[in-house]
């Protein structure tokens, strides 16, 4: 099949904030409008042994059985995890991460915690706020991600601003252009990583795709890879994205040639 999109970031039912939504239902939405798939269910080490945790260790061979039945007819579609990066744990994690490296296409981190409160749920972002100033909360969190890229497991960054999810609402506007993200994107193309381009945010109160559009131009002239990810929570998340997911990675694929041209 002739793929002219694709979407790496889709979660199914094995994510813990998802409760619908299996391989098979996203491979039959995806064929149908062009759009390769690569699974990316949330991984945290510190929940791995808990029972209940949908990736726990007495889940994920069976996760993996399921995700190889639906590959026998869905050849091209990837597997891979968004793993929460927590620096206190690199030993336990590192540990998983090496066990089971030729399970896995790719290794995506993402950092959701700072100072022990959560950056990307309002409630924990609130709580945060009224312990830190943002300016605080922002720098600790590329500070975290940058600790993430340097540990060196890691095949990509998901979301790589996230934490200007609720910029436009709990705080104040602020200009797309960041030098944070700048020095992510070529800490990342130093260490071999991918960025993601990650639509998801557009339907946050920042409003635009983490990173901005302008960014990432900028990055794709410096020589960063990036992939596209809607950040598909549910079958609705990915049927309302689908014409998003193909513009951007028109998008991308017209950053890439103009690199090439430049370059050549």
């Amino acid at each position: 099949m002739c793929y002219v999109a694709q979407d790496y970031h889709v979660h199914t039912r094995y994510s813990h904030d998802v409760e619908i939504g299996s391989f098979w239902d996203y491979c039959v939405i995806a064929e149908e409008n062009g759009i390769q798939l690569g699974f990316l269910d949330h991984f945290d080490v510190q929940k791995f042994q808990k029972p209940d945790y949908p990736l726990s260790e007495s889940r994920i061979t069976r996760y993996l059985e399921n995700f190889d039945e639906v590959k026998a007819s869905y050849p091209e579609i990837t597997i891979g995890l968004e793993i929460n990066y927590d620096p206190g744990q690199q030993e336990e994690l590192a540990l998983f991460l090496n066990d089971h490296r030729k399970e896995f296409d790719r290794y995506v981190v993402a950092v959701h915690a700072v100072f022990g409160g959560s950056v990307t749920v309002r409630s924990g972002l609130e709580c945060l706020l009224r312990r830190y100033p943002f300016s605080e909360i922002e720098g600790e969190y590329f500070k975290t991600l940058r600790s993430a890229i340097l540990f060196g497991l890691f095949d990509g960054v998901a979301h790589p601003d996230v934490i200007y999810r609720y910029v436009n609402d709990l705080v104040a506007p602020k200009p797309e252009y960041d030098s944070e993200v700048l020095s992510t994107g070529k800490l990342c193309k130093s260490y071999g990583l991918m960025m993601e381009l990650n639509i998801k945010g557009i339907y946050h109160p920042v409003g635009r795709t983490y990173p901005a559009p302008l960014i990432v131009k900028e990055l794709l002239r410096d020589g960063v890879n990036f992939f596209v990810g809607s950040d598909s929570h549910s079958l609705m998340d990915f049927s309302r994205m689908k014409n998003k997911i193909i513009e951007m990675s028109r998008f991308l694929r017209k950053g890439e040639n103009v690199t090439k041209e430049k370059t050549s």
